[in-house]
This record gives C-alpha cells, structure tokens and sequence, in this order.
C-alpha cells in the first residue's frame, strides 16, 4: 500500500489524537489554540491534496482508489470542513471548555467521510461510514444540557445503528454472492446476476446509506436532530457527511452492480421522486427554521438521487456538481443561524423580521444562499438542476425532469417566506445587531464567493466531474 495517496486522511487523524492529548496539558488561558492548531492542520491536508492531484494515477492502494470522484470529494471535504473549524473556534456557546474533544472527533469524522470517497471494497465501506458516523453521534450530544438535545441524540444514535445493521447485513449478502469484497472482482463475479439475493442486498445497502443522505423513509432522525444538535454540528452533518455518502453510493453501484440485470435506475428513479416530493411538502408548514432546512435537505437529496435514476455520465456529472453546490449553500445558511443564536436560540422563521435592518451583511448571506438553493441563475444552484433536468431530457425521462422542477417551485414558497421575513418586515424592538465573530466571516466570505464563482465560472468542476462516470477503477 502506497501510504502517500492517505497523506491529507493520515494528517487529519494524526492531528485528532494529538488534540486529545494536548486538551489534557494546555493550560485553560491557551485553550484557544486548539481549534487553530486543527484549523492548521487541515489547511496543510487541503494543500497536499491539492499537490497529489496531478500525481494521482502514480499512487496504488489496494483498499482505496484514488482517481477524480475520490480526489474531489476529498478536496471538498476537506474545504467544508475549514469552513466548520473557522465557525466554530469562537463558538464558545457550543463547545464552551470541551475544545479538545469537539475538534478531536471533528477530525476524526471528517476522516471518515474522506475514506468512504475513495473505498473500493466492502470492509473499507463499513469501516469509513463508522468512522465518520460515531464521532456525529458525541458531537450532536454536546450541549445535553438543552431539553431538546435528548430528543435529538436518541433518534440519530437509534436510527444510525438499524441503518449501519442494514448496511452491514447488504454487504455481508454481496460478499456471500460473489465471494469477493473488491468492488470490481464484485462486478466480475456476479455478472449478469438477477437473483432475489441481490435485490435484498441492494436494498439493504440502498436502506444503509439512505440515512446518511436522509432519503424518505431513512429521513426520520433528521427534523429532531436538527433542531436539537449544536448548529455548527447540524452545519457538518447536512453537508460533509453528504458528500461522502454520495460518493461510496456511487461506486458500489456504479463499480460493483451496474453490470447485474436489477434495474436499480429504477429504484433510485422511485425513490427520488418520493423523497423530493415529501421532503418539500413537509418544508412548507414549518415555523422552524432548523426543522424546515431539515426538511429541505430531504427535498434535496431527492434532487440530488435523479442523477442515478437516470445513469449517464452526464447526469452523474450534473449530480456532483449540485452536491458541492448544495453543500456550500446550506452552510452559509447554518453558520448565519449560528451566530444568530449567539444569544440564545433562533430556531423561530419569525425572530428573522427586519434582519436586513439590523444585520445587513448576515441578510444578504442568507439571502444568496437561499436564491442559490431555489436554482436562480447565476448562482451555482440554478447549474446543478439546469444539468439534472437536461440530463433527464436528454435520457428520455423528461417526468423527472417535469417533477424536479415542480418541486424547485415549491421550495420557492418556504425559501421566498424566510427571504420576505427578512427583508419586508421590520425587526422587533429588542433585537439588537449581532456581530459575527472574524473566524465566521472569514467562512461566510468563502461559501458566498464559492457559490457566486460556482454560477460564473463552472467549467473547472463540470469537467472534473465528468470523468467521475468513465474513470471510476474497477
């Protein structure tokens, strides 16, 4: 194994041990440091990612490929998970005297998810998703002083063990079929496979995986945990660990079972409209601001599953490109949340009233990334969907295309809501200005700029992404 292709995973879990350590013997008055030192830590892991990503075809590793879906997903990752450190190094209202363990697990989370990016055989895929799923669960659980926590911590944790069971229990049905848990000797071994086998194992895996994309019906934990986790957390798992799923989704099935007879574009088709469908519906009603980006996210992932309903290169591409575009959007949006609430909770869409009066800047963060979640041009948004729905066109499946667009139209009602509240109405007499602490509008600045360069310049990341389809190794 050529350790070198783990480089920028092997720098982050290194820097998670150290944390733990060093909580234990920095004095209280320089505690601070720590949320710099991981902070550092992952700018030198995105500057050696960076720096292999020409050299990527020279570096062999039996257990994890390291080709363009892995690298992007890495990189992006990476990015995201800066933006989380720099949100949350003066969030004292979170973290308070625990920075050691909340950047700690940070890490280690962070480093799962860029495992299960680049995973290519069985063990690697469960190994990546535990990694990454149990550090969320302690990081959900960190203020378990609030009521609401409780609620919040015992749905996810439930809900993520049946769905790592169920995962576990689709692979160990892959393995027993096929003999193998490389992804590509899979692909070779089962063929033309159509046993019902293997449609169980697809649907377990597919049930596995559909809570950490909160596909309907996996979505359950999510309106809850939303509402009761941290908000930089909630920021982390509504993004990061979407990326990372999508990305193994992607090559268990695009590597492993796209040669066998079940028509998972089928599937994946019937599930995309469901979760779309509920997860928009769902959103409309909400006072919430945290239950209706919930809730949102669900519309979302339906979005985001047409790219495999459909199955071509282009659609997976259009997928990619609405995943990073999506992520960086809903970051923004929970980071505004989150210095919103620096005073106490902001869960209420009405507390919203006159934010353009009293926090113009936080107003027009939010506002931008609302416009780009609604898919108005020329934001990054609106290119990702433009591209699902030609991809549908153009693949003869025009009703996806009919659908997704009527549920962007529906999202326009509860994000056009949030966008009247803040502008049209005026702010009530005890809200006060709230300043966003520098390392927040340091990260507000980068998913504002991402999002507006996304719209303008998105050559660079169609053309990665189109070699995601075509170059994944077997």
């Amino acid at each position: 194994m050529n350790l070198a292709s783990l480089g920028a995973e092997i720098i982050i879990i290194a820097t998670g041990v150290f944390l733990l350590v060093a909580d234990i013997i920095i004095p209280d008055k320089y505690r601070d440091c720590i949320g710099y030192i991981s902070l550092t830590s992952l700018i030198i892991a995105l500057i050696y990612a960076i720096s292999t990503w020409a050299n990527k075809a020279d570096f062999v590793v039996n257990t994890v490929s390291v080709d363009e879906l892995s690298m992007l997903i890495r990189l992006a990752i990476i990015v995201l998970g800066i933006l989380v450190n720099l949100a949350a190094i003066k969030n004292t209202y979170t973290i308070q005297h625990n920075q050691g363990e909340f950047f700690s697990l940070l890490m280690f989370s962070l480093s799962g998810s860029m495992i299960l990016a680049g995973a290519r055989e069985l063990v690697t895929i469960y190994v990546g998703l535990e990694l990454n799923t149990i550090p969320a669960f302690i990081l959900v659980a960190f203020r378990k002083a609030r009521p609401k926590t409780g609620e919040a911590v015992i749905k996810f944790f439930i809900l993520g063990l049946l769905s790592s069971a169920f995962l576990l229990y689709g692979l160990s049905l892959v393995y027993g079929l096929s003999g193998e848990i490389d992804l590509g000797k899979i692909a070779t071994s089962l063929g033309g496979n159509l046993s019902p086998a293997l449609v169980l194992a697809g649907l377990f895996v597919i049930a596995g995986f559909g809570f950490k994309i909160t596909a309907v019906p996996f979505h359950f934990w999510a309106p809850d945990t939303y509402e009761g986790a941290p908000v930089v957390v909630v920021s982390y798992l509504a993004t990061v660990s979407k990326l990372g799923a999508f990305a193994v989704i992607t090559r268990f099935f695009v590597t492993a079972l796209i040669i066998t007879k079940v028509n998972w574009p089928l599937w994946f088709g019937a599930l995309a409209i469901i979760t779309m469908t509920l997860g928009n519906m769902m959103a409309l009603p909400q006072k919430n601001i945290k239950r209706m980006m919930a809730y949102s996210g669900i519309g979302s992932a339906g979005y985001l599953l047409t790219g495999f309903a459909i199955g071509t290169n282009y659609a997976i591409t259009a997928m990619f490109f609405y995943l990073i575009a999506y992520a960086f959007s809903v970051i923004g949006i929970f980071f505004v949340i989150s210095v919103y609430s620096s005073r106490g909770e902001a869960d209420a869409i009405s507390g919203y009233a006159g934010m353009a009066q009293t926090n113009p800047a936080l107003a027009a963060v939010m506002l931008v990334s609302f416009l780009s979640l609604t898919g108005i041009p020329p934001l990054a948004g609106f290119i990702g969907k433009f591209h699902l729905i030609m991809a549908a066109i153009q693949n003869s499946q025009s009703y996806l295309a009919v659908i997704l667009t009527v549920n962007t139209v529906i999202s326009l009602a509860y994000y056009g809501r949030i966008m009247a509240v803040m502008y049209i109405k005026d702010p009530d007499a005890d809200r006060k200005r709230v300043h966003s602490p520098l390392t927040t509008s340091i990260a507000l600045g980068i998913s504002i700029f991402t999002i507006v360069y996304l719209g303008i310049m998105q050559s660079p990341l169609l053309n990665v992404a189109k070699q995601i389809f075509v170059n994944i190794k077997l």
